[in-house]
């Protein structure tokens, strides 16, 4: 059997029925310590460990992390948006006195570093937080190399959005 599957919680709880088989097998053998072992080796056999679902507080730990990845993307949309408006106005609104925008001339010659980094940001952690609302926890695997899960699978998956979208801009300005 694989332990791999099981949470901590199964893994204690399977370690601790190895160490109470040891035990049963070092036992003085008895015709009732017999029948108990066999007992216990039978429902061993029949009920072997397997991943349980989630309990109440695991669904309402799960459906609270989903709560605060909506609430974190709709808050980045909103600033985002929010400084996309901003950056309008002053395009907009700030000029000097020979008629032209300061604001304006420099997010022309910068636009890429301007809007399109931060834009790129906003984007690819949205796109991380969707994805993990969608799907639950992220897990990026090469096999036979390396494994990433927990924290650093996000991390890494943003890093990897973050640049492919900093690379098309690049590849498009």
């Amino acid at each position: 059997m694989s332990t791999n599957d099981l949470n901590d919680d199964e893994k204690a709880t399977y370690l601790i029925g190895l160490a109470v088989r040891r035990q049963l097998e070092q036992a003085p053998l008895t015709s009732e310590t017999r029948k108990e072992i066999e007992a216990v080796f039978a429902w061993i056999e029949q009920n072997p460990m397997s991943p349980s679902d989630p309990s109440e507080g695991g669904k309402l730990e799960a459906a609270g992390r989903r709560l605060f990845v909506w609430i974190t993307a709709v808050s980045i949309a909103f600033i985002a948006g929010v400084g996309i408006i901003y950056s309008l106005y002053k395009l907009i609104s700030t000029e000097t006195a020979s008629g032209d925008s300061e604001y304006m001339n420099i997010v022309k010659e910068h636009y890429p570093f301007m809007i399109g980094i931060p834009s790129a940001a906003a984007a690819a952690i949205f796109v991380v937080l969707l994805m993990r609302s969608a799907s639950g926890n992220i897990e990026i695997e090469i096999p036979e190399v390396i494994r990433f899960k927990g924290a650093a699978a996000p991390i890494l998956f943003w890093i990897l959005c973050f640049l492919a979208m900093i690379a098309a801009i690049k590849m498009l300005w």
